[in-house]
């Protein structure tokens, strides 16, 4: 994680470019974003909380929609919102039921999650007062709690395949980060390492409206950039600081990432070191490396062991 002292960097934005019909894997970026405001509190109205901010930064025809779990607020078409909604309402169907049939907690927050969505890159800019450059796609905010998102559609220059491909890819790694920080797996006021935030929103991304158990399978956009990199960084890294997430490794970051969820979800003796890992995130935290690394083994047991297990497993994918 960076920063200079005088912000919070907690904006988490999704980075990435199409390849024709597919998407690269995608990178992190770090950031504030003070003009997405206050997240509001109980009882208050999230919906005007959102109107305030967006009327701060001059945004025209915003209006709101709403399904059972979700709260939808901006300036993109209705159709776009509404579009938004239901896929966000048809993952988090899939997520819930995906982790509790392994054994997790999990279950929808009493109110309903809010989506942000704009209509083009300018609207995203205008809203959190910078440009958002050419490979952003959109962010989940863990200070305001809000998923913010923008249609590719419009003003980009892809064609439309394109485009659709990568507001439906945004829209699921975020919100994967939104469902994972709102239903009982992680805590926004503990954080974990990336390598295990990012592995869980990884481990989701793939998922697709209509397709059955696309939550968990292989990812194969992770896989190959694992395939690409010549070199491993070692577990304890990864958990012990998030540097890498911010550096030329990025993508391999990302991809162990991957495969570290991939790997401890695919048994139920390691689903169960998996939750008891998270539960020790979630009530006690860990800010300084070896904080991290104490609390990692305990849960999930020598991470040296660990390390040769997920990079033995990298092995067995390009065996086959």
């Amino acid at each position: 994680m960076r920063g200079d002292g005088s912000k919070r960097w907690t904006r988490r934005a999704w980075l990435g470019r199409p390849a024709r019909l597919a998407l690269t894997a995608a990178g992190l970026r770090l950031a504030s974003s003070p003009a997405l405001g206050q997240e509001a509190k109980p009882g208050e109205d999230e919906e005007a909380a959102v109107r305030d901010a967006a009327k701060a930064a001059r945004l025209a025809g915003v209006a709101a929609a709403r399904s059972e779990h979700f709260l939808a607020v901006g300036d993109a078409p209705a159709g776009y919102l509404r579009g938004a909604l239901d896929r966000c309402e048809g993952l988090g169907k899939d997520f819930l039921a995906h982790f509790r049939a392994r054994g997790f907690e999990v279950a929808y927050p009493p109110r309903r999650l809010t989506v942000v969505g704009l209509k083009d890159d300018a609207s995203y800019g205008a809203l959190l007062g910078e440009a958002p450059g050419k490979d952003v796609g959109g962010h989940f905010d863990l200070d305001t709690n809000r998923l913010v998102i923008f249609d590719f559609r419009e003003g980009g220059g892809l064609e439309k395949a394109d485009a659709e491909t990568i507001n439906l890819f945004a829209l699921v790694h975020e919100t994967s980060h939104q469902l994972c920080f709102n239903t009982g797996l992680l805590d926004r006021a503990h954080v974990p390492p990336l390598c295990v935030s990012e592995g869980l929103a990884t481990y989701v991304e793939l998922w697709r409206p209509g397709v059955r158990n696309a939550i968990g399978g292989v990812n194969k956009p992770r896989l190959k950039a694992l395939g690409n990199a010549r070199d491993w960084i070692d577990l304890a890294d990864l958990i012990s600081e998030d540097a890498a997430f911010e550096d030329d490794r990025q993508q391999l970051a990302y991809a162990e990432g991957w495969l570290l969820i991939h790997y401890l979800m695919r048994s139920p003796g390691r689903q169960a070191r998996l939750r008891r890992y998270l539960a020790s995130v979630r009530k006690e935290g860990a800010k300084t490396p070896a904080a991290r690394l104490k609390l990692a083994e305990a849960a999930l047991g020598s991470l040296s062991k660990l390390n040769r297990e997920v990079k033995d497993e990298a092995r067995n994918f390009f065996r086959r």
